[in-house]
């Protein structure tokens, strides 16, 4: 084992937090940084400032490098870039059209060292864009590769503001996606009426998972829906649930509703 410092980065080109090799470089945290990748160099952000650990000498080895801090001469060359990716995405979306393929560009990525370009696009069905690179590739001059990405990743990249009024999560602070289905929305009591539960990208939304496991954990600490249960009122059949509240509505026997504390009802008979 050998003590290393190192840190953490997101890299612009990943949604994922990964492990660099620091160096000596003095950095803070949100400060950024120009990094090596596996396809070039890239730009990324220090998410955790540089610390001394102990490693195996391979995972060393291994350890992608923090080039240098980001400098203004940096800064007036990622605004090329980023103009030179605008021209890219019009012209490749132009180009697809022209070539009959069905794919919207999201966004063109180039690496720092000019060493390649990463086209991200969407299509709703497999797409052959050899022709496309190759014309790409003679327009750029450099590497080229087309990324499909799903609905969910497109809104990550283009941004926007959910129906809470708030900036999409998986724009702001969500590092991966977890799959969200109806298992999701039931515990929650929420209408099973899919679009108003979808996000702008149309998928459920991903805000239907952070209080799953809680909803779930809450219900099964109250009696279940139809079981016979004795309240402070009477007999009743529990015919709802305040999950927040942790409180059960019954429907008593003389016809009427009425909401009890947990502590408040308790199931009738030796079996519920």
């Amino acid at each position: 084992m050998t003590i290393k410092r190192i840190a953490k980065i997101q890299p612009e080109f990943s949604h994922e937090l990964q492990t660099y090799d620091a160096s000596a470089f003095r950095l803070q945290k949100n400060q950024k940084v120009i990094i090596e990748t596996k396809n070039g160099i890239s730009t990324g952000r220090i998410a955790v400032e540089p610390f001394e650990t102990e490693m195996p000498e391979e995972n060393i080895k291994s350890l992608l490098k923090v080039v240098r801090p980001f400098t203004v001469d940096d800064a007036e060359k990622e605004q090329i870039l980023l103009q030179r990716a605008k021209e890219a995405k019009m012209y490749c979306q132009n180009k697809a059209s022209e070539l009959g393929l069905n794919l919207s560009v999201v966004d063109v990525k180039f690496f720092f060292d000019g060493s390649g370009a990463l086209f991200y696009f969407v299509s709703e069905t497999r797409v052959d864009f050899r022709d496309l690179i190759k014309d790409l590739a003679k327009r750029f001059h450099t590497h080229i590769e087309m990324r499909q990405i799903g609905a969910r990743d497109r809104s990550k990249i283009i941004c926007g503001v959910g129906p809470c009024g708030r900036e999409l999560c998986c724009s702001t602070f969500l590092k991966s996606f977890t799959s969200v289905t109806l298992k999701h929305v039931k515990p929650q009591g929420l209408p099973q009426t899919y679009h108003k539960l979808s996000g702008v990208c149309g998928k459920f939304m991903c805000c239907l998972t952070y209080e799953y496991d809680q909803y779930v954990q809450a219900l099964e600490a109250l009696p279940k829906l139809n079981k016979k249960v004795t309240t402070p009122l009477g007999t009743g059949e529990v015919v709802g649930h305040d999950v927040l509240a942790m409180e059960v509505i019954v429907l008593l026997e003389n016809g009427e509703k009425a909401k009890f504390k947990q502590s408040e009802v308790k199931l009738k008979g030796l079996f519920g």
